[in-house]
């Protein structure tokens, strides 16, 4: 799940469910594969929310920068 601090949705309690989803996906051995989105759009001084440079402007959606940069992190064998 990909970070949506300083939105209107936001708070500790949804943040607290994002981190703890993101740590079964990125845990659990139920899946071959994991592409890691939130990672790859974080803010690294802020890790809650989006980098502005993939900042649509609402703190919840990725602009087209953010999702070129999802696309570009997908290998392209599994795109088959």
């Amino acid at each position: 799940l990909t970070p949506f601090g300083e939105s209107d949705y936001f708070n500790d309690e949804r943040e607290n469910v994002r981190q703890k989803v993101n740590e079964w996906i990125r845990n659990n051995k139920m899946f071959d594969d994991v592409i890691d989105f939130d990672k790859a759009v974080r803010d690294i001084a802020s890790p809650y929310r989006i980098n502005p440079v993939y900042n649509s402007g609402d703190n919840v959606h990725l602009n087209d920068k953010g999702y070129c940069k999802l696309a570009s992190i997908i290998p392209p064998e599994k795109l088959f």
